[in-house]
């Protein structure tokens, strides 16, 4: 065999695939985003939440009509369908199911045609849409949101959830009883403890009027499939929550008069939609800085100021404007980032599923 016929043979074998691509496509990733929401559409339905139901219509629809303007691009794309439609889902889901549909559908279609028009559309916006949208929602409609429960009485308390829902703030479902017991009997009580009733509907369905807060559960597994296919990365998400979750253990209680390491976890996570934002939000294409040391800095400030606006919980827009805030913020770090990315190396820049 000639040396010419011998190095054709080796070309025949070469892979004709020229990438390997190590995390989903942004297309794979919308439509996963919204698959994992799914199930959030089918309990509000199931609980017959209607009037959430008919505000996610009319937002996806205002979403898409927002960008049916650039017909041509959604003609020859078919993600800009997709992402508007994820757009639209998740504002309707941090509305308050008694917010006038037709004031949802103008805000909704300003805030993502001023997106599109201005903000420089998905992946070059600086300021996540979304946040925008019910921001200005809860500006016009401020009455429709629920108001912060949480009383100094409230925190005194050994455990303000368990207040909360002894209290009927947070309903009891009519299985959690049943439930509670048998964890207790079957899988608690070989550890020698024991969990009050109320939790499992935190956990289950907390009957917030903001779906987005409702179904804490769903969001946990929404988070697990999201992370674990690389479609989100995990830095930005594991730094903030840490640092929020100390803060809201350790320091908050403090502000109040209460002692050190006194403040209640599960009332700061699962409720005031901290899971939800931090799953759909926190990480927006375009808002979130490209290195290792710019994604701690970004998750670092995300805990402090989810310590500052959503304080113990409970919270109707604190993570809305949580974001608005890192996203005026987000440019300054990605410019420190391009001004001394040299010096750093190349090697510190982080993949999409860090």
């Amino acid at each position: 065999m000639s040396k010419n016929s011998s190095a054709s043979m080796n070309f025949r074998r070469a892979s004709p695939v020229p990438f390997l691509y190590f995390v989903p496509s942004v297309r794979s990733e919308a439509f996963l985003l919204i698959f994992v929401l799914l199930p959030h559409i089918f309990l509000l339905a199931f609980t017959k939440s209607f009037a959430s139901l008919n505000l996610i219509a009319v937002s996806i629809f205002a979403s898409v009509l927002a960008d049916f303007f650039d017909g041509e691009k959604m003609i020859r794309d078919p993600f800009f369908w997709t992402s508007s439609i994820f757009r639209g889902l998740v504002s309707a889901l941090f509305l308050p199911s008694l917010y006038p549909p037709t004031m949802a559908f103008f805000v909704v279609f300003a805030a993502m045609f001023l997106n599109r028009a201005v903000l420089g559309g998905f992946a070059n916006s600086w300021a996540n849409p979304v946040a925008i949208a019910v921001a200005v929602a809860w500006l016009l409609g401020f009455g429709y949101f629920p108001e912060n429960p949480i009383s100094q009485k409230i925190l005194s308390m050994k455990n303000p959830s368990l207040s909360l829902i002894n209290d009927g703030t947070i309903p009891l479902l009519s299985s959690d009883a049943r439930i509670t017991a048998f964890l207790n009997e079957k899988i608690f009580s070989h550890l020698g403890v024991s969990i009050p009733a109320g939790y499992i509907s935190l956990l289950w369905d907390s009957s917030s009027p903001i779906p987005a807060f409702r179904f804490n559960v769903l969001t946990l597994f929404a988070s697990a499939v999201i992370f674990s296919v690389g479609t989100a990365g995990k830095i930005v998400p594991v730094v903030s929550t840490v640092v929020y979750v100390f803060f809201a253990r350790f320091v908050l209680p403090l502000f109040v008069g209460e002692s050190f390491g006194t403040g209640d976890i599960l009332l700061a996570i699962f409720t005031g939609g901290f899971l939800f934002g931090t799953t759909f939000l926190l990480q927006w294409h375009g808002t979130v800085p490209l290195t290792k040391r710019g994604k701690v800095c970004y998750g670092f400030l995300a805990g402090l100021l989810e310590a500052a606006f959503l304080g113990f919980g409970m919270s109707a827009v604190g993570f809305i404007f949580v974001i608005l805030i890192l996203n005026v913020f987000s440019p300054l770090i990605q410019a420190v980032e391009n001004r001394f990315g040299n010096f750093y190396g190349a090697e510190n820049v982080s993949s999409r599923s860090v």
